[in-house]
């Protein structure tokens, strides 16, 4: 296909970006005191190496010529192996597959939930020195204003001065939108490059689009949330997991398959492509199952992970908004944090409205898209492992 070239270097040059930001982002959250938040972000910049070690340790165990050096190399590596990957397979096309998998993991299960870090630890107002410097430099465009203390910042013997702080200010927030587009392209190759036997411009017009006010959606309300809310937001990130593991095994899925799409599917739906009898990392040929069956599927996951976003999330947000003005009107009626970057007022004003379209262009793309995969997707294709 004439889009792999351009495909795998869209990979290759978002993985590198995505890692190498939010490498940068853990390196100054640690030194400006956020020990916590940094040692977060450090932790997901090491989850592609965490399941590639997994996956090789359970080849070794099954005694499909894994080796337990070789999970300890990619632990520590697999930013290194993923990258060598994406250029080798660039001349090697049966390397594709692989190397696609791994910039699919780093999008899924360490950029989604570092997008939503950032962006609470961003309302939040736990800035570090190249943001706060960032934030108070473009003051008179934002309207934003922080009481940060310019100081200096040192860096491996390196002192670096205000010009510096703001370029690597910018470099920092950059990796929200770097997470943003990760999340994004690795969604899409899951549920349409991989499972739906290429690009399709029909489903592309359509998936793009409602793939990323979902993913907006999602972050926004999420950041929100895990803002005010802190650790209190792990019962709702469960409460989605659970929804998300129920409506899988529903749908046919093993109980394994079904807690992977629940980790996954945290911004966008995952796994509604693919048929419950199909392993993960196989390429589809052609003839397959039973159209009926995978147009049910499809609309059946897609629909439940719309209801939990309107009738979990959406009123979960609501509410924290609602609590968190009346503890700024009322304070000390209310154990909440009401510590935020931006205006309170905000929250009803701006970020409520923003929510709400975001929302209904969602459901509106929804019936479309499932019509045009349900029209295109479950027609010849089957499943082969890969070489």
């Amino acid at each position: 296909m004439w889009w792999g070239g351009p495909w795998l270097l869209l990979s290759f040059l978002t993985y590198l970006a995505d890692q190498g930001t939010d490498a940068l982002t853990a390196l100054l959250l640690l030194q400006g005191g956020h020990l916590l938040a940094g040692a977060l972000t450090a932790l997901l910049v090491l989850v592609p190496g965490l399941v590639a070690c997994t996956a090789e340790l359970v080849s070794y165990w099954r005694g499909r010529g894994g080796s337990v050096p070789r999970a300890g190399a990619l632990l520590v590596l697999c930013p290194l192996w993923a990258l060598l990957t994406h250029l080798h397979a660039l001349y090697s096309p049966e390397w594709r597959a692989r190397a696609h998998s791994l910039k699919t993991v780093e999008g899924l299960l360490a950029a989604g939930p570092q997008l939503v870090l950032q962006v609470a630890l961003l309302l939040r107002g736990s800035l570090t020195s190249p943001i706060a410097s960032l934030v108070q430099q473009t003051a008179p465009l934002t309207g934003i204003q922080t009481n940060f203390e310019e100081s200096n910042l040192t860096l491996f013997g390196r002192e670096y001065d205000s010009e510096d702080r703001f370029h690597l200010g910018v470099i920092q927030m950059s990796s929200i939108v770097v997470s943003l587009v990760s999340v994004l392209t690795s969604v899409l190759h899951f549920n349409e490059v991989e499972s739906g036997g290429g690009i399709s411009p029909g489903r592309l017009l359509l998936g793009l689009p409602f793939f990323l006010f979902t993913i907006l959606y999602r972050t926004i309300s999420l950041g929100l949330i895990l803002c005010f809310l802190g650790w209190w937001s792990a019962v709702l990130l469960f409460l989605l997991f659970f929804l998300t593991v129920l409506s899988s095994l529903c749908a046919g899925d093993t109980f394994p398959r079904s807690c992977l799409y629940g980790l996954c599917s945290l911004l966008a739906p995952v796994g509604h492509a693919r048929h419950p009898l199909t392993r993960l990392g196989y390429s589809k040929l052609s003839t397959s199952p039973p159209q009926e069956e995978g147009s049910s599927r499809a609309s059946y996951f897609v629909a439940c992970h719309l209801l939990s976003s309107l009738l979990v999330l959406g009123p979960a947000v609501v509410v924290v908004v609602a609590l968190v003005q009346r503890a700024a009107l009322l304070p000390g009626t209310l154990a909440i944090s009401t510590t935020s970057i931006l205006p309170l007022h905000t929250l009803s004003s701006t970020f409520l409205p923003v929510l709400g379209l975001l929302l209904a262009t969602t459901l509106l793309l929804a019936r479309p898209y499932i019509n045009i995969r349900n029209c295109s997707l479950w027609k010849n294709h089957t499943y082969t492992i890969n070489p």
